[in-house]
């Protein structure tokens, strides 16, 4: 199974880009954030004459999650039930045996701002959703923009960004407690397979990195998380294919049976408003 995430910054004007993308890559399903449209403006007809089922939770202007899937989803539910918030961010749906959740983390604009603390409110109400539906669920993915550099290899500029929005410890600590709940990095993991990249073509690139569950906890869990970086793609020690704003990983959704080390290195994504793939093997 082909998972997606692509933050599209609103989907009234990148539908066009978006329906080509599915058609040249046939994802089974994609996650979606900042759609920035009411649920009435939503466009299921053309979505859904591109083979998808749409399901979606936006608002007008900000936010925004939607899931688009090839099947028929069942169990929809926005939002976390335990943390009433007028911003559409949350998504989640059944798709086959795959629990499929859609995160839009909050920006946060500044470190000890109303909005930053809000930001480590709703991430501490995250890693409790997260650890119910793991309960709930056998296999889980998670995907979506994540607002948060976890280490200092995740930015171009450690120096630059130390203690700023998205690199400060408490929303470093924020992260690694989510991942805790037993997720673990796909672009971390060297057995992921070929990862794609785009050359920059804004002045504020982008990289997407993603997690999934490690051996020993629960099958079949991931994230998927995309978070603004200031700056050119930082290269890897592994090999990268350039294609036209794609950022790509394969990998497994079933735990390895051995200790996976952290990769030397992860993509750097040169925009925001592009994909990113998870494939799940079809005999796992």
């Amino acid at each position: 199974m082909k998972l997606a995430s692509w933050n599209v910054n609103s989907l009234n004007i990148r539908l066009p880009r978006l329906l080509d993308w599915l058609a040249a890559n046939q994802p089974d399903v994609v996650g979606l954030q900042e759609t920035k449209l009411e649920d009435a403006r939503f466009p299921a007809m053309e979505i859904a004459a591109a083979g998808y089922e749409a399901i979606f939770y936006g608002q007008r202007t900000y936010n925004g999650v939607a899931i688009l899937s090839r099947v028929r989803a069942a169990e929809v539910c926005p939002d976390m039930p335990e943390f009433p918030d007028d911003h559409k961010r949350v998504l989640a749906a059944t798709i086959g045996d795959i629990r499929f959740v859609c995160f839009y983390v909050p920006n946060g604009q500044s470190v000890g701002s109303d909005k930053y603390q809000y930001k480590l409110r709703w991430l501490e109400a995250a890693t409790a959703y997260v650890r119910s539906e793991l309960a709930r669920y056998p296999r889980v993915a998670i995907v979506g923009d994540m607002n948060i550099a976890p280490e200092d290899r995740d930015v171009h500029d450690p120096a630059l960004w130390r203690g700023a929005i998205m690199c400060s410890e408490e929303e470093r600590t924020a992260f690694r407690a989510l991942e805790q709940t037993g997720l673990r990095d796909t672009l971390r993991i060297p057995t992921c397979g070929e990862v794609k990249c785009c050359a920059p073509t804004r002045n504020v690139p982008r990289f997407a990195i993603g997690s999934r569950l490690g051996s020993g906890t629960r099958s079949g869990c991931s994230i998927s998380r995309r978070k603004r970086s200031a700056g050119g793609i930082t290269g890897s020690s592994r090999s990268r294919k350039t294609t036209d704003c794609a950022s790509t990983t394969s990998c497994c959704l079933t735990p390895s049976p051995h200790r996976v080390r952290p990769a030397a290195s992860i993509a750097r994504h040169a925009r925001a408003r592009s994909p990113r793939i998870t494939r799940r093997s079809s005999s796992n």
